[in-house]
């Protein structure tokens, strides 16, 4: 389906050619002219530029949540799924009992490392003030198959320039529209992606906006 023209200069550049219908002239096709208008519609809204009456009216969701019998039936079962009761396990469940369950499990977990610290060669306790510390891992070395697979990524991989790649993730994922003014108008520059790269790129290396900066054809 198609829709008459209407005015689209609160969309992006970006969105009034997409929406445009390219065997009409003057025309929309209906889906994405629907999608584009609630896409400004939720950004007008999270910026804060557009409310919706009565929204301050919506229902308690505290009224919506489970009375407390209704969730003691279902709590044995919910304990069990989450790991914290064994199955046919009746014993009443509060916070006491809660408690000790988390007590019992730290005591069993501090037994399990202290008989294991003899055998421990990365754990070192200071003998003078008790303070625990982990010894610095020292790899073994990489394996034959993680260097054959290194070297193939490497043949697989060109090499790019930072600026390359800082370029290329905001032309895919558009993270340069995140930028702007915060009342969430568009902003006012003739070339906001070029911009925004290069203001990234620059601050990101600490090169700063006013040292020159060298661009090689590739």
């Amino acid at each position: 389906m198609r829709t008459a023209a209407r005015s689209t200069s609160f969309a992006t550049l970006n969105w009034q050619k997409a929406v445009r219908d390219k065997n009409r002239p003057g025309a929309f096709v209906r889906k994405h002219f629907e999608a584009m208008v609630f896409a400004a519609l939720a950004e007008e809204l999270r910026t804060g530029d557009v409310k919706v009456a009565g929204s301050e009216e919506h229902a308690d969701w505290s009224q919506q949540l489970l009375p407390w019998d209704a969730v003691e039936e279902k709590l044995g079962d919910y304990l069990v799924e989450v790991g914290l009761a064994e199955p046919g396990d009746d014993t009443p469940y509060d916070a006491v009992s809660f408690r000790r369950q988390l007590e019992d499990k730290l005591t069993a977990a501090a037994t399990a490392a202290d008989a294991g610290y003899p055998d421990s060669e990365g754990l070192v306790i200071d003998s003078e003030t008790g303070i625990p510390s982990l010894k610095t891992h020292r790899a073994e070395g990489q394996r034959a198959s993680a260097k054959a697979l290194e070297q193939e990524i490497k043949a697989r991989m060109p090499e790019r320039s930072l600026l390359g790649v800082v370029s290329r993730t905001a032309y895919w994922v558009e993270w340069w529209r995140r930028f702007g003014p915060a009342s969430g108008t568009e902003p006012k520059l003739k070339d906001p992606f070029g911009r925004y790269v290069i203001t990234t790129f620059a601050k990101g290396t600490n090169l700063g906006p006013t040292r020159p900066l060298a661009i090689s054809p590739a």
